[in-house]
């Protein structure tokens, strides 16, 4: 078991460990699986074959809100290999970290977090708002390096045509 679970995103309380079975009735692939959950109801799956918490316990909006930033990051940095000429060096799953750290980087940074800081299963409803309006912005790739078309070498630009999902606004 984690040692320490963190406390609920919703209540402060202090989740109690169970199993999918407690979470999803209706779900029996899921009964093996490790979740942890208060007392108010939100919970938190694990990490695959862990106890250990994926994040912060959570309701339904908050675990929604967490999952549409967590679309957009991950729509942002699974993309780099498609956008780089083959025969490089590095393979793309290579790519694909490279691109997944700056992409969390340039989050934290905007975000002003750590970037142990910034992961969405911690975030709160106002902190998946942010990152979500932050990364409303949209990147292209050039080359071996990621450049804006406007500014230069940032990974992103604004998109005026995007915005946060509507459940985030």
């Amino acid at each position: 078991m984690c040692s320490k679970p963190f406390p609920c995103a919703e209540c402060g309380g202090i989740p109690a460990q169970t199993t999918g079975r407690a979470i999803y009735p209706h779900r029996p692939d899921l009964f093996h699986k490790f979740f942890y959950l208060c007392g108010c109801g939100a919970y938190v799956g694990c990490h695959p074959g862990t106890e250990d918490p994926l994040g912060r316990p959570a309701h339904a909006e908050l675990r929604k809100a967490r999952g549409q930033v967590h679309k957009v990051l991950d729509r942002i940095w699974m993309s780099a290999p498609n956008q780089y000429e083959r025969g490089g060096k590095l393979t793309p799953q290579q790519l694909r970290s490279m691109a997944r750290k700056r992409t969390y980087r340039f989050l934290a940074d905007r975000m002003k977090l750590t970037e142990d800081e910034c992961h969405t299963a911690m975030f709160d409803i106002e902190q998946c708002r942010e990152g979500a309006s932050i990364m409303s912005l949209r990147m292209t790739f050039r080359g071996a390096a990621m450049t804006t078309k406007s500014t230069g070498p940032t990974p992103f630009t604004r998109n005026p045509q995007s915005a946060p999902p509507k459940s985030l606004r």
